[in-house]
C-alpha cells in the first residue's frame, strides 16, 4: 500500500495574489480592479483556459481584447499574469518532515502560463513526483468525475487530498478520498490523517 499526499497549488504550496495583479493591470486599462478580478477569476474564458480548451495565445488575445489593449501589451501582460505567486512561508519546513516513503502529488486547476512559470521559479515544485493539471486533464476539480480515478486508487492505497477550497474538498470526499481543508501548515502538520505520513 502506498501513502500519497495530493496537494493543491494556489494558496497552499504557493500564495496567490490576484488582487495585486488586478491593481497593477488596472493602471494600463479603463477596466477597474474589481472588473479585472471577476474576469480573470470567474469568466468562461478563464475556465476554458484552465481546462485546456483554449491555448495560451488565444487566451492572451481574448484578454487583451477585453481589456481594450493592443497587441503591443502582449509581453507585459504575460509578465503580470505569471507574477502572482509567492512562496508559502512554512511550506519547506513541513516537507522536511514528510516520511521519505510518502509520495507527493500535485493536483491543480491551472493554466500553461502559470505552470511553466512556477516550475521554473519555485524549487518546491521539484518535490512532487506526479502532476495532475486541469489544462491537461480537461477538468477542473469541481467538474463531475474529476476525482473518480483518484478514488479508485484510494481503494488500495492511503491518499490524503489537501486543498483550501470547500467545493474541492467535498468533491474529493464524495468518492471516498480522505480530504483535509488547508488552513495553515501548523494545523496540517498536527492533523490526525497525516500521522503516519510524517516523521
Amino acid at each position: 500500500m502506498k501513502r500519497i499526499m495530493v496537494f493543491d497549488l494556489g494558496n497552499v504550496i504557493l500564495d496567490l495574489h490576484f488582487d495585486d495583479f488586478a491593481k497593477r493591470l488596472s493602471l494600463h486599462t479603463d477596466r477597474s480592479p474589481k472588473e479585472i478580478m471577476e474576469y480573470f477569476c470567474t469568466s468562461e474564458t478563464k475556465y476554458n483556459f484552465d481546462r485546456g480548451i483554449i491555448a495560451p495565445q488565444e487566451f492572451i488575445h481574448l484578454s487583451l481584447d477585453w481589456l481594450n489593449l493592443s497587441d503591443d501589451f502582449h509581453e507585459p501582460f504575460i509578465k503580470l499574469w505569471q507574477n502572482i505567486f509567492t512562496p508559502s512561508s512554512r511550506c519547506e519546513a513541513f516537507f522536511k518532515k514528510v516520511n521519505p516513503s510518502t509520495h507527493l502529488w500535485l493536483m491543480s486547476d491551472t493554466d500553461p502560463l502559470h505552470f511553466v512559470h512556477v516550475v521554473s521559479n519555485y524549487e518546491v515544485l521539484s518535490r512532487f513526483s506526479k502532476f495532475i493539471l486541469s489544462f491537461v486533464t480537461g477538468k477542473l476539480k469541481r467538474d463531475a468525475g474529476s476525482f473518480r480515478w483518484l478514488g479508485d486508487i484510494a481503494k488500495e492505497n492511503k491518499i490524503v487530498f489537501i486543498d483550501d477550497m470547500k467545493v474541492n474538498i467535498e468533491a474529493a470526499r464524495s468518492v471516498g478520498i480522505t480530504s483535509v481543508r488547508f488552513s495553515g501548515w501548523n494545523e496540517l502538520e498536527n492533523h490526525e490523517a497525516l500521522r503516519d505520513m510524517l516523521v
